[in-house]
């Protein structure tokens, strides 16, 4: 950590600039960055601007969301980059309410486990971090194909499910207008995926 955590002002965009480099040195991949953290923070400043919410909690909880996920812990990640965020923001002297409402907003915005949004700001960061698996779709067949390895019919339950979740997260809206058409575009996919599965099948 830098000699901004020894600082007590409040200094937003040194505090800024301290968490990009903590996440990105925890990304082992530019993929991560460059196709979900990054789009999430967009999306959330986007949100944020037009709701009225708070752009600082929004932008730092989108900034660490998945800081442990990137880091190995895919089970628990919005638990332990609760925890994480809490301590990193503790250190940059950052302001003690906001960073419990960052923390609020990163436990709750994984999409498996229904967590109640009790703010805004929450709603906010789960619905970019929905929006953002829209955005680049090619990456969930990547993560499911290429990654994972998975066979054509587990692949596409995969993608599926996944979808399906992030579809139901959009809680606002007008985020979930915007990225209707590649949600729909998403199932025609896999729609055709599934008839050739059937017409597989029958000639078996």
């Amino acid at each position: 950590m830098s000699d901004i955590a020894k600082k007590n002002d409040y200094n937003y965009a040194r505090i800024l600039n301290e968490v990009k480099c903590v996440v990105k040195d925890a990304c082992t991949t530019e993929d991560r960055w460059k196709y979900h953290i990054y789009p999430v923070v967009e999306y959330g400043k986007m949100l944020a601007k037009k709701l009225g919410a708070d752009i600082e909690i929004v932008e730092l909880a989108c900034w660490l969301h998945d800081l442990t996920r990137v880091r190995g812990d895919v089970k628990n990640h919005h638990k332990t980059s609760s925890y994480e965020a809490t301590i990193i923001l503790k250190k940059l002297k950052y302001s003690p309410e906001k960073i419990k409402k960052v923390s609020r907003c990163i436990y709750a915005h994984r999409g498996s486990c229904n967590i109640k949004k009790t703010s805004i700001e929450e709603e906010i960061v789960a619905c970019a971090d929905a929006m953002s698996h829209f955005e680049f779709r090619i990456i969930l067949f990547y993560s499911a194909f290429g990654k994972k390895e998975m066979s054509l019919e587990d692949g596409a339950k995969w993608i599926d499910d996944k979808i399906e979740r992030s579809w139901k997260k959009l809680t606002i809206p007008f985020a979930r207008k915007m990225v209707e058409d590649k949600y729909k575009s998403i199932k025609e996919i896999l729609s055709f995926t599934d008839k050739k599965i059937c017409q597989t099948d029958k000639t078996n």
